[in-house]
């Protein structure tokens, strides 16, 4: 399904009446903000694009549980916390590229244990924060490029253990 919304916003309940909808597109639309509620129903939805739109601000996609693949690219959001993706064991992809992120929290994807690829290329990320250990949570392909990392010796074992990681121009 793809939309045409050209709104600012998307209100609790959008889309309840697609309960069978497996991907949507909303691309493009000048959408600002998401409602928590706004995919309450969309218990099958697997892919999720909000590229180009100018969202600063997300609340949680806890009623997504079948989500595999989200699109952020090119919005504006500067903040993630634990909440966020919490609940998306089956997210396989993340791609939060060109935003405004400064601080990359490991524990904002405690809860996405199938999570392969992140991609926060692009962003305004001058730190790590979170657990600095082995065991520390992190994709298989994560792309940190093209952001202003100052140090990363914390998360050394972490992400020298994946099997692609991203630093340029970081």
């Amino acid at each position: 399904w793809s939309s045409d919304v050209c709104s600012s916003d998307l209100d609790s309940g959008s889309f309840k009446e697609l309960l069978k909808l497996s991907s949507l597109n909303l691309n493009d639309n000048n959408l600002t903000k998401v409602d928590t509620d706004t995919f309450i129903g969309l218990n099958f939805l697997k892919e999720l694009n909000m590229k180009n739109n100018f969202i600063s601000k997300l609340s949680t996609f806890r009623w997504l549980a079948s989500l595999r693949t989200i699109h952020l690219t090119n919005n504006q959001i500067a903040y993630c916390n634990s909440i966020t993706f919490s609940g998306l064991s089956s997210l396989l992809e993340l791609d939060l590229s060109n935003n405004a992120l400064r601080v990359l929290e490991t524990s904002t994807f405690m809860e996405c244990e199938s999570l392969i690829m992140l991609n926060y290329r692009g962003n305004q990320i001058s730190y790590l924060k979170g657990q600095a250990a082995r065991d520390t949570f992190m994709p298989v392909w994560i792309d940190l490029s093209y952001n202003k990392l100052r140090d990363i010796s914390p998360f050394l074992p972490s992400i020298t253990d994946r099997k692609s990681t991203r630093l340029n121009s970081s």
